[in-house]
């Protein structure tokens, strides 16, 4: 039964179809890893200039154990936690305004 609210679909006019193809026809997971490196890079960057702390760049382990196929919330607080960041929700509100990488995650 269709749905009048809803257009009809007429499979015996399709010649094909696709569905979700994230991470099936392109490598997506390079991609978002590529960003999120970047996104911490340049933070703890500046954190670290502004602290007068020495720079440790994001590694493969800490994004495969703090980011990779977490949520971006979960993501940012248990690696920033794991740096020595004291990262509670409402602090979070103000990375964001800072365009830090909560607000930058939701690009």
């Amino acid at each position: 039964m269709t749905d009048p609210g809803r257009p009809a679909l007429f499979v015996d006019r399709l010649e094909a179809v696709v569905f979700d193809t994230d991470g099936v026809l392109t490598d997506i997971a390079s991609v978002h890893a590529a960003a999120w490196w970047r996104l911490f890079d340049e933070y703890l960057m500046r954190r670290g200039s502004q602290r007068h702390e020495p720079f440790r760049a994001l590694t493969e382990a800490d994004y495969l154990r703090h980011v990779d196929g977490r949520s971006r919330y979960d993501g940012v607080t248990g690696f920033l936690a794991e740096r020595g960041a004291d990262v509670v929700v409402a602090d979070l509100g103000e990375l964001a305004l800072q365009g830090g990488p909560v607000r930058r995650g939701h690009r």
